[in-house]
């Protein structure tokens, strides 16, 4: 990926000195280049319906319920903000720890909130950024 980024990169300083920067009407591969080369988060998540979320106080029952085909993890929420998370890993340290799904509450075992980039951050950025907070969502 540093690789590919870094001939992207090339490419884009080369439009740019050529006197294509993508933001003249008449230049229609300018945006085009920018969107294949530097990827954003943003121009790759489509997200039709809301992610889940769970609250706080919600058993972690409730939680695992929501992981389900593709969904690798649930956003805890409290007050409008996202405090947390929970992933797969999250409820199999609970259970393995003799957790009772009924009664125990998700924020005994969620984790801190994951790192939040803008709809704006490269690909290459995102992946930084999740090594850098040994994270594994974003």
């Amino acid at each position: 990926l540093e690789r590919a980024h870094a001939a992207s990169s090339a490419i884009l300083s080369a439009l740019e000195r050529s006197g294509c920067d993508g933001k003249d009407d008449d230049m229609v591969l300018g945006p085009a280049f920018c969107s294949v080369l530097a990827p954003t988060l943003g121009g790759l998540v489509r997200r039709e319906t809301p992610p889940p979320v769970v609250k706080p106080t919600d058993c972690i029952r409730h939680a695992a319920s929501m992981l389900t085909s593709g969904i690798t993890g649930v956003l805890v929420g409290e007050a409008g903000r996202v405090v947390g998370t929970v992933t797969p890993r999250c409820l199999l340290r609970a259970l393995a720890s003799g957790a009772d799904t009924n009664t125990t509450c998700v924020r005994d075992c969620m984790l801190a909130p994951p790192p939040t980039p803008s709809a704006c951050t490269t690909v290459l950025e995102a992946l930084h950024l999740l090594q850098e907070e040994r994270a594994s969502h974003i």
